[in-house]
Order: structure tokens, then C-alpha cells, then sequence
């Protein structure tokens, strides 16, 4: 991958964000864990365009934060033996090694807590967030790595999130807000039994992709959960020139019986917006369900 820097930013960020890239890694594994979190479409990819693929300084500057974030934390001295800073771990599943790399570690007298670093909104870290059913995935998993290779039994999961849009008076306003810059999210356990299940059906699934990718020079699609799709809207419009929409339902047949109130009423159908796809996904250009989605997008349009 090559790192762009459009708007000339000091060169000494530019390279500081190589580095940055570079640190994340799947060590001496087939995939990391974040690797199997990923479609398996995106990771294929990826793979096969990484030379061509692109990232802009400034569209990663959060990660560069992340990384400055965790470096610090990583070189500061403890007071405690029982803390064990950044540690990776490997662990065979079905035939495959599969890696996490686990910041922070706490020996106690009952097992071992697992703590993880995130540099983040403070939407990702309130009620019903959608991080957290990734970060439950994300500490389970390297739970089963650290468990498989220590013999302990795990007895806590937490996020240490950095908010980095924390704000005083919301906190004060909303219960729910996030108290402090500094909050941290208790993550559920699962049971051993969930956590290998977890880890080889994904196994399974980035496996089948790439027999598949192999097969048919394509991987399969993304799901709708994968492109972080909002769900087909349907609006009743008094006519198709108009700009407002008198009323927007998620189910068709709502919006038809609420248009047969009026025979020059128009029902138009908008397609769910692949929110990933149009600005998260570093391989949308070379992806053709992507550009099939713009194609159709485009000619409903016309």
C-alpha cells in the first residue's frame, strides 16, 4: 500500500504514518483476529491489490493517533509485576494459525483480565454503540489466544477508550454520555464453547471464500450487515418531479396503501446506502458488486 500525502502535511507526519501501517500486523499467522472479523470479500481484495491500493496522511489520522496512543502506554514504566503490556499470541484453529495481539494483561489471584486500547468517539462507547458487538467478538477471541497459551482462566474483558470528542457538558447533560475522557466499557464474557465457535466458523468462512475467489477469479459478495447498510426506503411523492417526499416508509406495502390514497401520488425507491462501501472501504474501486450497486443506483436516476 502506498501512503499519499495530498495536502503536503510536514514529512515528518507522512513517514510517521508509515510506521503507523506497519505496526499492524498478523506476526508469523495465516490472519489475525481483526483479519477474520473482516468479509472475507474486503480481505481477498485487499490481497490482491495491495500494491495499487492508496491512503491518504490525512484520512488516517486517527490511526496515527492510535498508534502514538498505544506506543506511550507500551513504554511506561509500571508499578505492578502483574501487568503485562502488549503481547501476541497464537493459537491453531482447524489446521490454521491465527493470531491477536493483546495490550494489556493483569494477573490476579482468580485468572487473568484482558484490556484493550481505543482511541474513539464517544457514540462508539454508549448504549446499544455499534462497536461493541465487534469489540465483544475482538476480546473473546484474544481471550481464547490468551487462555490457550497461559492455561488461565480469563476473568474480565474492558475497552480502555480514549474519547476523543469528549465533551464536559454533554457528560453533565446525559447520564449516558461518557463521564470522562478516559471511560472504561465492560465487555461480556462468552464461555469457551463460544469462543472456539466463534473463531472456526470464521475460519471456515475466510476459507471458503478464497476456494471460491480461487474457482471464479471473484470472492463472494458482501452481506448487507458487511456494507453497514441502512435498509431500502420507499418514499410517496405527489409526483416524480417533486423534491420532498410526503412521507418515507422502510416496508413497501406501507408506502403503496399509503399511496393509494391519491392516484397522481408516486411511490420512489431509494436503495439502501452502502455506508462502508462509499467511504470506509480502502478496496471500493476494484470491487465490481460496488460498481454494479453505482450502476444501478445511476440508472434509476435517469
Amino acid at each position: 500500500m502506498k501512503i499519499t500525502n495530498r495536502n503536503n502535511i510536514p514529512t515528518t507526519i507522512a513517514d510517521a504514518m508509515a510506521k503507523a501501517q506497519a505496526r499492524y500486523s498478523k506476526g508469523e499467522s495465516w490472519m489475525s483476529v481483526t483479519g477474520l472479523q473482516r468479509p472475507p470479500r474486503i480481505s481477498i481484495l485487499s490481497k490482491k491489490n495491495w500494491n495499487k491500493l492508496e491512503e491518504d496522511v490525512s484520512d488516517s489520522v486517527w490511526k496515527l493517533f492510535g498508534t502514538t496512543m498505544h506506543n506511550i502506554l507500551e513504554d511506561g514504566e509500571s508499578s505492578s509485576n502483574s501487568l503485562i503490556k502488549e503481547e501476541r499470541f497464537f493459537g491453531d484453529f482447524l489446521g490454521k494459525k491465527i493470531s491477536g495481539a493483546v495490550d494489556l494483561q493483569e494477573i490476579t489471584d482468580f485468572g487473568i483480565e484482558i484490556g484493550d486500547y481505543k482511541v474513539t468517539k464517544a457514540i462508539s462507547v454508549m448504549k446499544n454503540s455499534f462497536s461493541i458487538p465487534s469489540w465483544t467478538q475482538q476480546l473473546n477471541a484474544y481471550a481464547e489466544l490468551c487462555q490457550v497459551n497461559k492455561g488461565l482462566p480469563i476473568t474480565r474483558l474492558y475497552i480502555c477508550a480514549f474519547v476523543r470528542d469528549h465533551s464536559p457538558r454533554e457528560a453533565e447533560r446525559n447520564p449516558d454520555y461518557p463521564q470522562s475522557p478516559i471511560h472504561i466499557l465492560e465487555i461480556d464474557r462468552w464461555t469457551r464453547e463460544q469462543r472456539v465457535t466463534w473463531i472456526e466458523d470464521k475460519v471456515r468462512m475466510h476459507e471458503t471464500a478464497e476456494l471460491i475467489d480461487e474457482t471464479t477469479g471473484d470472492p463472494p459478495p458482501c452481506t448487507r450487515e458487511d456494507r453497514w447498510e441502512r435498509g431500502d426506503k420507499y418514499a410517496v411523492k405527489a409526483s416524480a418531479d417533486s423534491t420532498r417526499a410526503k412521507k418515507v416508509f422502510t416496508i413497501k406495502d406501507e408506502a403503496v396503501a399509503y399511496a393509494s390514497e391519491n392516484s397522481k401520488w408516486i411511490i420512489e425507491e431509494r436503495l439502501a446506502e452502502p455506508i462502508r462501501c462509499q467511504s470506509y472501504c480502502e478496496v471500493s474501486k476494484f470491487c465490481n458488486q460496488y460498481n454494479q450497486y453505482k450502476e444501478m443506483k445511476n440508472e434509476k436516476k435517469r
